[in-house]
């Protein structure tokens, strides 16, 4: 009897050891550290209710920021669905140097006193619970941690299907199930530091597609050595390892993260500020005359119709806007440029992205080719790829993304023959980056059709005294849309412009006693056709 009543008690024990594994909020004795969501978030017991909304929390803290008493007395006084905060554990956070709500949540959650919905999971997270509950309970998991953010178990099992374990934060934010980034921001680096340290700062923005995986670990550990890891992703930036492109996306994180204000300093502080721009001041300035005259949705438009960021739509724009929206980044094109060219629709770029197996790539070399956007490359191009990609090449291999002016504008399509990065070069030298445009119109390597027509111009000198009113089924040279029939784009030899100037004397343009063009000049003209007669 004495052994029958061990045995049952024994088997009690087992029973209700194991009751809730399915939900699986108890630690489990094999689960390593590192393989639990770190210290940072001990999984929850059964018991543990769901605690105060993330809206209550940030309200509380705001009110006293410092005062571990007065935040518990508020979070108490709000539904905690049954959770009880104490004073003592949040004092002895805030006292740990946690001087955000972000940080004093992850804290307080560490001792078991969780907030919803208060971040987003991370693949660690993800790793942990999968560990605890298994697979086939991650999302409910996550629900107890305060994390859920709204993640189902269907959509985690897809991810765990088509990705793996490994891949699910990653496949959820493509599908939608979690929020995708518009891009790296400082914030992002700081709450991968805080949940896995500076050792696993890497593998945290890559699992939440925020990194490239060219990016290593090394070199956020030199960017670390050499700015903190309080810089780090603005040196990541200003040293071409990830993209440096300007959108509305930016405007709106910075806008929601510190306030109209401060909007310039944050783009300092991410390492998006343009290179032409002087000052922080300055850029601010601006910001806050669009907001004024356009409102806060449309400062990216109103900056570029000033010039203070890229004014043409180029491969990292068309780029940026397909990793937001995928084959629909034609309405974000939309949203982001004031100005769309006349012949860039959905359905051509939908075409383009077809091109190539449904990607980016080559999208804008697509649109160029087909006239839609400028091959030419205008002063905006220079500008812009001298912040997309550095002034030249890095020579010393530890840049990937500084491949220099030319190859940024062969990759949109506007590095026409016989264009180089030499060329370029040579410009920068002689007259600086801001005036390469000219410099290049006035070697002859890449004509200028606006600037045929200035004081000393091929047509201003030589064709607008005939041709500089609109004749009846006439050439206006000083208005393209006129020039253009009379001429075959990509082919000179075949245009009716440059066998005109290359006739006999009795048909040549301009007509005699007038003298005929120069050779230099006829060698212009027909350069620029070659290159697309583009309105540049």
């Amino acid at each position: 009897m004495r052994h029958q009543v061990f045995g049952f008690m024994g088997l009690l024990v087992l029973i209700m050891a194991f009751q809730n594994c399915s939900e699986g909020f108890r630690y489990s004795s094999g689960v390593k550290a590192s393989e639990s969501s770190s210290a940072n978030n001990p999984p929850p017991t059964s018991s543990t209710p769901a605690g105060a909304s993330n809206a209550n929390f940030k309200a509380c803290y705001a009110a006293t920021p410092t005062d571990g008493n007065a935040i518990s007395a508020c979070l108490n006084s709000t539904p905690t669905n049954g959770m009880t905060y104490t004073a003592a554990t949040i004092s002895t956070c805030l006292l740990a140097g946690n001087a955000t709500d972000l940080n004093l949540a992850i804290c307080m959650s560490t001792q078991g006193q969780f907030i919803q919905e208060y971040r987003q999971p991370k693949q660690s997270d993800i790793n942990s619970c999968a560990n605890v509950v298994g697979n086939s309970a991650i999302a409910g998991c996550l629900g107890k941690r305060g994390i859920k953010a709204g993640v189902t178990q269907t959509a985690v099992d897809q991810c765990l299907v088509s990705d793996g374990l490994t891949g699910v934060e990653k496949c959820l934010r493509r599908a939608g199930a979690l929020l995708k980034r518009p891009a790296l921001f400082q914030s992002d680096a700081n709450l991968c530091e805080k949940l896995e340290g500076t050792l696993g700062l890497a593998l945290c923005l890559q699992n939440s597609d925020l990194l490239p995986a060219t990016v290593t670990q090394a070199v956020i550990d030199g960017c670390i050595t050499a700015v903190t890891s309080a810089r780090v992703v603005r040196c990541l930036r200003v040293n071409f390892h990830i993209s440096n492109v300007v959108m509305q996306a930016h405007f709106n994180e910075c806008l929601n993260a510190v306030g109209q204000a401060a909007i310039a300093t944050c783009f300092d502080n991410n390492g998006l500020l343009p290179v032409v721009i002087a000052a922080i001041a300055t850029f601010q300035t601006e910001i806050d005359n669009c907001v004024t005259v356009v409102g806060a949705v449309a400062i990216a438009k109103c900056m570029r119709n000033k010039s203070f960021i890229s004014s043409k739509i180029m491969q990292p724009h068309i780029a940026s806007c397909f990793d937001a929206a995928g084959l629909n980044a034609f309405t974000c094109l939309n949203a982001n440029f004031a100005v769309i060219p006349p012949l860039l629709t959905d359905v051509e770029l939908k075409a383009c992205f077809a091109a190539n197996l449904n990607t980016p790539a080559n999208a804008a070399r697509c649109l160029a080719t087909k006239r839609i956007i400028s091959s030419a490359p205008s002063q905006d191009h220079i500008n812009a790829c001298a912040r997309f990609a550095g002034n030249v090449a890095d020579a010393t291999g530890t840049r990937p993304g500084q491949v220099g002016i030319a190859t940024c504008l062969d990759r949109s399509g506007a590095l026409p023959a016989p264009l180089l990065q030499a060329n370029i070069n040579t410009c920068i030298t002689n007259v600086g980056l801001a005036a390469v445009s000219n410099c290049l119109h006035a070697q002859g390597v890449v004509p200028s059709f606006s600037r045929f027509n200035l004081a000393g111009g091929i047509f201003a000198v030589s064709c607008a005294g005939c041709h500089g009113v609109a004749l009846p089924g006439g050439m206006n040279v000083a208005v393209y849309s006129t020039v253009l029939p009379k001429v075959i784009p990509g082919s000179s030899a075949t245009s009716l412009l440059y066998g005109r100037i290359t006739a006999a004397a009795a048909t040549q343009m301009p007509p005699l006693p007038a003298a005929p063009l120069a050779a230099a000049q006829i060698a212009t003209l027909a350069r620029w056709i070659d290159q697309g007669a583009n309105d540049n």
